[in-house]
């Protein structure tokens, strides 16, 4: 299975803007937003209540209030659970995002079948869960942007314990260099989203491309302009009979050509999360909002 019938949410208890991180994110802006963390509460109760609506299980965490984690709200870069009963902690590149582990919220959706493994022994290593990897679950291969986030030795190594297959690749936007791969690409049951021409190196670009049509889905190519919208970073979910959504900020849906729509729309049905202050200020979108139980 491709995606998940699970969702964990962590509902923030100090969002606001992360300057640790904002060195290597370039969607943060350091906007001044008076009630960001009110308004940022409201956007997430909206979102669950359009999960729930659409009758997908979703877990909500609440964030504990010390020590003071701007980034809480995106839980998938911390851990991750997979459908062979793996689960796994991240070595993280800042000291503050480091403190959103909370194996305390982990013990609610797992049980006995599962196998955590912590691979934060090393810091000087740094793998940043399902933002750093993409996967296509089905055909058991591994996509990752290399970043400061994101390092080529982890990934091997998550590949290796895993039997995944690797394809890694290095992208910059606007001169800086990506540091998510889950800000560019997204990969659903059907159809792939990619933001190729951001991938300057030709031979990493074609073997990314040609990896992607090897696994028998559409490729949906978005520009750099529709990247940095948002809309690489959704995530297809299914619910609770096993119907097929796509999840996405209106920022993403707003900039999808009509024709991607159809196409996306042939697929999945839609939510539509309308969270432009969790956008703008923690830099992520509706999937980092999102953490996979499977």
């Amino acid at each position: 299975m491709q995606s998940a019938k699970r969702i964990l949410m962590v509902r923030p208890a100090n969002f606001g803007f992360n300057a640790q991180t904002a060195v290597s994110n370039s969607f943060q802006k350091e906007d001044e937003i008076e009630n960001a963390q009110q308004l940022a509460l409201k956007e997430f109760d909206a979102f669950v209540s359009q999960l729930h609506h659409a009758n997908i299980d979703v877990h909500v965490a609440q964030d504990s209030t010390v020590p003071s984690k701007p980034d809480a709200i995106f839980p998938n870069n911390w851990f991750s659970v997979h459908e062979s009963g793996d689960v796994f902690i991240y070595p993280m590149l800042t000291e503050n995002r480091r403190e959103e582990v909370r194996l305390d919220v982990l013990s609610h959706v797992l049980d006995e079948s599962h196998r955590m493994t912590d691979l934060r022994n090393d810091f000087s290593e740094i793998l940043e869960g399902t933002g750093s990897l993409v996967l296509d679950r089905q055909n058991k291969i591994a996509y990752a942007c290399l970043s400061e986030r994101t390092s080529l030795n982890m990934f091997l190594h998550w590949c290796s314990r895993m039997e995944y297959s690797p394809v890694y690749f290095s992208a910059i936007n606007a001169g800086v260099p990506i540091y998510h791969t889950n800000v560019l690409m997204t990969i659903t049951t059907d159809f792939v989203i990619v933001c190729l021409e951001c991938i300057s190196n030709k031979q990493e670009q074609m073997a990314l491309k040609e990896s992607l049509i090897k696994s028998g889905r559409r490729i949906l190519e978005i520009s750099i302009q529709q990247m940095n919208h948002f809309c690489g970073n959704a995530l297809e979910v299914l619910n609770m009979q096993g119907e097929k959504y796509f999840v996405c900020s209106r920022t993403a849906l707003n900039n999808f050509t009509e024709d991607q729509l159809n196409t996306i729309g042939s697929s999945c049905k839609f939510i539509v999360a309308d969270i432009p202050t969790i956008e703008s200020i923690g830099g992520g979108s509706a999937r980092c909002m999102l953490a996979e139980i499977f």
